[in-house]
């Protein structure tokens, strides 16, 4: 990461945008069964990385006084219920260090975001690690998530990368100058609740108010 970040400034004579974008499931099952081992790679890879991106790259924002930071996060990190254990633990915590290190860096015109994504469908996703399948057999795999995911959130559809695309471009460029420090979440609504066409008629179909009137009256 270091000579990776040492290398834009000596090649285009600056650095503008650094995108913490690695990442993988990590450890998965009950919380009994994660050993050590898993714990580190998973942490390495999901909260170090985002880490070492920061690190390498602040120095030569704040010597410029200018930059954008922007870390993938997940929803998964807002809440249980959507990833694995350390999965959820390492994204919590992805946000919470874009936080910390925006307060730092903010005197220097340096901004740090993360993005945090939902159902998204992508090899991750859909359990393919990039590179393991040819391209047409990925996409039957992903076709089948997103026709599996369709009513996961309000917005009748999967997220695609490109939607994760433009928000880090939008946190990249001057439009969002005055946005540092903040979780843009990227869901379809999923974070909004069950989709209305899934919830009860009760909730969903109108009911005229009928106010309790006493007799005479």
């Amino acid at each position: 990461m270091a000579a990776l970040i040492a290398e834009a400034p000596r090649k285009f004579g600056r650095l503008d945008i650094v995108f913490n974008n690695a990442g993988f499931g990590g450890a998965m099952g009950p919380i009994a069964s994660i050993s050590s081992e898993d714990w580190d790679i998973t942490f390495d890879v999901l909260l170090k990385g985002v880490f070492y991106g920061m690190k390498h790259a602040a120095p030569i924002l704040q010597a410029q006084g200018s930059g954008s930071i922007i870390s993938t996060a997940s929803i998964a990190g807002m809440g249980g219920g959507v990833g694995a254990h350390l999965y959820n633990v390492a994204k919590a915590a992805v946000i919470q260090l874009t936080t910390t290190v925006a307060n730092e860096l903010a005197e220097q015109n340096v901004r740090v975001n993360a993005i945090c994504p939902g159902f998204i469908a992508t090899p991750l996703y859909a359990g393919k690690p990039l590179g393991s399948a040819g391209r047409e057999a990925a996409e039957r795999t992903l076709e089948k998530a997103r026709t599996a995911t369709v009513d996961a959130q309000p917005m009748h559809r999967m997220g695609e990368p490109l939607d994760i695309a433009k928000a880090a471009l939008f946190l990249a460029s001057d439009d969002a100058e005055w946005i540092t420090g903040h979780a843009l979440v990227v869901d379809g609504g999923f974070r909004a609740g069950k989709p209305w066409r899934k919830q009860a008629k009760w909730l969903t179909e109108p009911h005229p108010i009928r106010l309790y009137r006493p007799e005479g009256r």
